[in-house]
């Protein structure tokens, strides 16, 4: 995937931690599991620590409910079979498949840890079904993450992802950024340029000052023509980056 040099990270000296972190982690083996409900992350305890330093996914919740619903998703009539499991995180579908797929480091099971095992075409293909604007919202993941970056939702602050350097409980999101797909294939109007009004630009500066936060916004483009609908279309897609922020005389 074609990646623009246009934005960086303020320092060098400075930049994010997460690379390192990403190569400890595609040296494990890790099963998922995939249900209607959510993607279930089953960790023995040190590999839980990494992973969860990482900042992928959240843990699921304590309690009776909790213990019975991983006992159903390891599908275990005898606790013993399944004693090495410490922590189980639920994670997000462009989560699950960057650790597929980017870092091929994990194997997804449907329903239970015994199932079935899906194929990376399969996973992209269901992300895909479920869900219109998976493709886009990946490659922007995808990207940002392999800088070393940790995307989260922007939701809370009218943005598609916040960027952390750190595990979020250590550190706040030092940008939002606006996620636009630039191809009809990707689901854009045609001629699509950029935001539908200025008022709509303006209004995320002024709100990405107020919390302290850089905008970036981050344009996806697809090669015309490409069938999005398997994996092998990551090739075919480019980003590029642009750092938006506010003039103002008197700084002059």
């Amino acid at each position: 995937m074609a990646q623009s040099k246009s934005w960086k990270a303020r320092k060098k000296d400075k930049g994010p931690t997460g690379k390192k972190l990403l190569e400890d982690i595609a040296e494990k083996k890790l099963t998922a599991v995939w249900t209607e409900e959510g993607i279930w992350l089953p960790l023995e305890a040190e590999v839980a620590k990494l992973v969860e330093r990482a900042g992928f996914g959240s843990r699921m919740g304590k309690g009776d409910a909790a213990k019975e619903h991983v006992q159903t998703l390891l599908s275990c009539d005898e606790k013993e079979t399944y004693s090495w499991v410490a922590s189980v995180l639920r994670i997000g579908a462009e989560e699950a498949f960057f650790l597929a797929h980017a870092l091929q480091c994990l194997v997804m099971h449907r329903n239970t840890m015994e199932g079935e095992t899906m194929e990376i075409e399969e996973c992209w293909t269901k992300f895909v079904q479920e869900r219109e604007q998976y493709a886009t919202s990946y490659v922007a993941y995808s990207h940002f993450r392999s800088k070393g970056w940790l995307p989260k939702s922007g939701i809370q602050y009218g943005s598609d992802l916040v960027l952390y350097r750190n595990h979020p409980s250590v550190a706040h999101s030092e940008y939002a950024v606006i996620v636009l797909p630039m191809s009809e294939e990707l689901g854009a109007p045609a001629g699509s340029k950029a935001f539908t009004t200025w008022n709509d630009l303006q209004t995320l500066s002024r709100l990405s000052v107020q919390v302290k936060k850089g905008l970036l916004v981050l344009y996806v483009h697809v090669e015309k023509g490409t069938d999005c609908s398997t994996p092998s279309c990551l090739e075919k897609f480019s980003v590029q980056e642009l750092q938006l922020s506010r003039w103002s005389s008197e700084k002059e």
